[in-house]
């Protein structure tokens, strides 16, 4: 089959423009891949009207967007869906008769050859897929998993009773969703272990994380304030609260008692409110909010922070904070999934006193930090980049179904 006569569907539940997140960066690099080897139409809640005419610049001209209402989330109703019914809020919240309207529409014009789904709460839009499209969910994170984590977090016992109902409620939905694909990316090894067990039978494929290592390039070393920390990702996600939280009562005072003049920036886009409310009142950090390029941040960063408990997948922040050849500094789970060497590429930490001591050796040791953001940079650039990465798992994809490779 001819790439003229090659099609693609992608579904997804907002637009990945612009690039402002770890998740948009992925699905923006999948749909643009995609729509280097096809035609592509990209599916989406109309999520940001005000970024479709740069999204379509940015994606290509083989990639059409086609948008529909996105639906209310959150909403007393569908909390009580999620609690009283199979499917789990993340289900419900995602749930759109308008989507499914549109992808038929599409789907009679042109079937298309593989049909990838930006995550598996779309996954149901599927239904309306002729037998011969190669159905693939692109599975940023093991959505139970990160679930099962944050239920531990919470402080009200309420909370942690709902969250715990909706991790196994989100397992029993990502076995059957994985289980009924053709194919399941996977971000690392690790989460397709944990996939594995949730679907022995399905295709489960790792497809990593990845920059575009030409883009993010290393900054000038003297342009770097050895005393400036950056924690950067999408401030209204759980797990990058979480993270913050912990790391602002509990690991910065330590680095502020060890390193006078060491201030702290956060930056990411989302609803802050959150964040606001912890950082109060301390002078050294500073929240940036969402930023067009995060390049020259990370350029004049001393060191990037990555104290995360909860998630999922690998983590996007890493694998550009380390194309830039910025010194890092993570917990076990913030660098999980990366084929990274602690001590080489980074520094890992997993308590409070730790972590505020590693910190402070990449900091207080430049040599150290030089060192540290060189190996990063080469490991990164030699195993993630995206280009190769995305061209060799569209070319996998199976042959029988859709004939897509």
């Amino acid at each position: 089959m001819t790439s003229a006569s090659r099609s693609a569907l992608i579904v997804a539940n907002r637009l990945p423009f612009p690039v402002d997140d770890g998740w948009k960066s992925r699905a923006f690099q999948v749909t643009r891949a995609l729509g280097a080897a096809m035609d592509t139409t990209l599916l989406v809640f109309d999520t940001a009207p005000g970024a479709l005419d740069d999204a379509r610049r940015a994606l290509g001209p083989r990639v059409t967007i086609r948008t529909v209402p996105a639906p209310r989330a959150r909403t007393p109703a569908k909390l009580a869906l999620g609690l009283l019914t199979a499917d789990p809020l993340h289900v419900w919240n995602a749930r759109s008769p308008a989507m499914h309207e549109a992808a038929e529409e599409i789907v009679s014009r042109r079937a298309p050859s593989v049909a990838v789904f930006e995550s598996p709460y779309v996954f149901p839009v599927a239904s309306v897929l002729p037998p011969g499209t190669c159905r693939v969910i692109d599975a940023h994170n093991v959505e139970n998993l990160i679930f099962s984590r944050y239920a531990r977090t919470l402080g009200s016992a309420a909370q942690r009773w709902y969250a715990g109902i909706t991790a196994r409620k989100l397992k029993r939905f990502e076995r059957e969703s994985f289980s009924s694909a053709d194919v399941v990316w996977l971000c690392s090894d690790q989460d397709r272990v944990l996939a594995r067990d949730l679907a022995p039978g399905a295709d489960l494929r790792v497809v990593p994380n990845g920059v575009d290592a030409q883009t993010f390039q290393p900054g000038a070393a003297s342009r770097r304030d050895p005393r400036r920390l950056l924690y950067f990702g999408k401030l209204d996600y759980l797990p990058n609260i979480d993270a913050i939280e912990w790391f602002v009562q509990e690991i910065f005072p330590a680095i502020q008692e060890r390193i006078p003049g060491v201030t702290l920036d956060i930056a990411g886009a989302g609803s802050a409110d959150a964040i606001q409310e912890v950082i109060r009142g301390n002078a050294a950090i500073k929240l940036l909010g969402r930023l067009d390029d995060v390049r020259p941040a990370l350029a004049s960063a001393g060191v990037v922070v990555v104290p995360l408990r909860i998630g999922g997948g690998t983590r996007l922040k890493i694998v550009e904070a380390l194309a830039m050849a910025c010194p890092l500094v993570s917990t076990a789970i913030g660098a999980e999934g990366l084929d990274l060497q602690d001590g080489r590429d980074l520094l890992l930490a997993e308590s409070p006193s730790d972590f505020a001591a590693a910190v402070e050796r990449v900091v207080t040791d430049r040599a150290l930090a030089n060192a540290l953001g060189e190996r990063g940079r080469e490991t990164v650039a030699s195993r993630y980049d995206w280009g190769t990465i995305l061209a060799r798992a569209i070319a996998e994809l199976p042959r029988d179904r859709g004939q897509v490779a």
